[in-house]
């Protein structure tokens, strides 16, 4: 049987070969995908927490944030536990925002978007899907958990303007990834 100290030396040694080292030092936003207070619909606790452990080894300041589509990051991470797990690392779960506006082109019009000012302002993301089926996308994986960095109700109101056009959707999804800092996943 595993054990936590085996899982946690599992993730530190994928984070090795994921080559996560050069974020020594710099500011992470470690995004786990924190849907509703559902296990099934989020990260797994013993995740955050093991690559958290790893970036602040490497000296990093991590901030652990979402922005839910159900409920308050905080509900969220009580919940799952995850608001324990996290206690003797010394960090919590953060809601991710303000919004600010980025200007993107989607089918060949300007667009004016939310996306957080907490994750604009980080050096990296270190994005931690949860593997799910999605209507609108069939699959949802580390990009689409990048959506999750549109804050509040923003993301709703996207997601049932471009939702119902599953190419211009993953458009969208693309152009906003490109607006944050290097991601790492």
């Amino acid at each position: 049987t595993s054990t936590a100290a085996d899982f946690a030396a599992t993730i530190g040694s994928l984070c090795q070969a994921a080559k996560l080292d050069f974020l020594a030092g710099k500011t992470v936003l470690v995004k786990p995908n924190l849907l509703k207070a559902s296990s099934l619909a989020c990260t797994d606790p013993r995740l955050v927490v093991a690559v958290c452990s790893y970036l602040l080894d490497l000296g990093c300041k991590v901030i652990v944030a979402d922005s839910p589509g159900f409920g308050t990051p905080a509900g969220v991470a009580r919940h799952l536990g995850l608001d324990l797990a996290l206690a003797p690392l010394g960090l919590k779960v953060n809601a991710l925002g303000p919004a600010v506006y980025r200007e993107i082109v989607l089918a060949g019009k300007s667009l004016k978007v939310p996306i957080s000012r907490t994750a604009l302002a980080c050096d990296a993301l270190v994005s931690l899907p949860k593997i799910k089926a999605h209507s609108q996308m069939r699959l949802t994986l580390s990009v689409k958990n990048c959506y999750g960095c549109v804050p509040g109700l923003h993301k709703a109101l996207l997601h049932a303007r471009f939702g119902k056009k599953r190419e211009l959707f993953a458009d969208l999804i693309c152009a906003l990834y490109r607006l944050l800092p290097p991601v790492a996943a």
